[in-house]
């Protein structure tokens, strides 16, 4: 048998909201309760939350719905699901895990759209979008500029500075000749990895703000690869595609995007090491049979099928 052991374990989550800074854009934060708080922490609620790492242009989204808020707050937030494309630069946060291991960031990122769900009324949802990196595609920063050669690290991680990030380097020591960048700071981190033929991801799990983690073209991101097995989290088997193998498990929060994996199962083909070109994490709480599941797509590195990895995370 393939199939890991379930754990009975209670998971849960915990979503926590915070106002955007007062500004030209955002004059009336949204508060909460009758101290006007700027954050409001959502523990103990049934919580559906699903996040996807779908690289290329695509920001790291999270759907998550909370079940059972209290009407005033709801109130409160949905008022800027009206507003999609005002930069009001609410951000959330999501925490996974339990009593045993604690809880870890399994998501942080600005939110995007909250709507208040009644199709499935008594039950009301109150559903958000939202997307890590969002605020860096909002933020202005003056153009960056530099004589003669400059270290392609060197400016990512003035970047991250900026952004409040922290900074990966996986090997990249390439350098890029008097180059010049304008726009959001979302737009010169593109444009920088870009002319450098690199590869860039903001991550949302480590970090106040998330990471800034780059990566040369045909590589991936350095450290130790977990094993998946039927004793480590696998659920299932891997399943064989055109690029490679998909594999179920149980969440695991140690998985990163573009890091490597390695697979070990009763299916000879799929074992060794696969690099993760795609990862999705589907977690619910409070739920009776609800998911708790983690999902990696791979392509082996030792024959890329012509794949790579493009200079924003994407397929090629």
């Amino acid at each position: 048998m393939s199939f890991t052991e379930i754990s009975f374990t209670e998971r849960a989550l915990t979503v926590i909201i915070t106002a955007g800074a007062k500004s030209s854009n955002n004059p009336n934060p949204i508060s909460f309760g009758p101290n006007k708080q700027n954050t409001l922490t959502l523990a103990g609620y049934r919580v559906s939350c699903s996040i996807a790492y779908a690289g290329g242009n695509a920001l790291v989204a999270a759907q998550i719905s909370v079940y059972g808020m209290n009407e005033s707050d709801m109130n409160e937030i949905a008022s800027i699901g009206q507003l999609l494309y005002k930069n009001n630069l609410n951000s959330i946060t999501v925490l996974a895990g339990d009593n045993e291991n604690g809880m870890t960031i399994a998501f942080q990122g600005t939110m995007q759209t909250a709507v208040i769900n009644t199709s499935g009324a008594p039950e009301i949802s109150f559903d958000m979008t939202a997307y890590t990196g969002y605020a860096l595609a909002m933020t202005p920063i003056p153009p960056a500029s530099f004589s003669g050669a400059a270290s392609v690290a060197g400016i990512m991680a003035n970047f991250a500075q900026q952004g409040g990030l922290i900074f990966e380097n996986n090997g990249v020591s390439s350098v890029l000749s008097n180059p010049y960048f304008a726009g959001t700071l979302g737009n010169q981190i593109k444009s920088c990895a870009q002319a450098a033929g690199i590869n860039f991801i903001i991550d949302p799990k480590k970090g106040f703000n998330g990471t800034l983690a780059i990566w040369p073209k045909n590589g991936f991101r350095s450290g130790n690869p977990p094993t998946i097995s039927k004793h480590k989290g696998m659920v299932g088997y891997p399943r064989y595609t055109a690029q490679g193998i998909d594999v179920d498990m149980l969440y695991n929060s140690t998985i990163l995007f573009a890091s490597q994996i390695n697979v070990v199962s009763d299916l000879a083909p799929a074992n060794g090491l696969w690099n993760v070109y795609s990862l999705s994490h589907n977690l619910d709480s409070i739920t009776p049979n609800g998911d708790w599941m983690t999902t990696v797509s791979c392509f082996s590195p030792k024959n890329f099928f012509g794949l790579g990895i493009s200079n924003s995370g994407a397929q090629q």
